[in-house]
């Protein structure tokens, strides 16, 4: 189920999806 999803969404968008909700959380726990 894991490996479907990320197939479906491409494995280069996981890792921007990824990096960018990160980021936002940072972003968010700072300001």
């Amino acid at each position: 189920m894991y490996n479907t999803y990320v197939d479906v969404l491409g494995y280069e968008n996981f890792i921007v999806i990824f990096y960018y909700f990160l980021y936002s959380k940072y972003y968010k726990a700072t300001k």
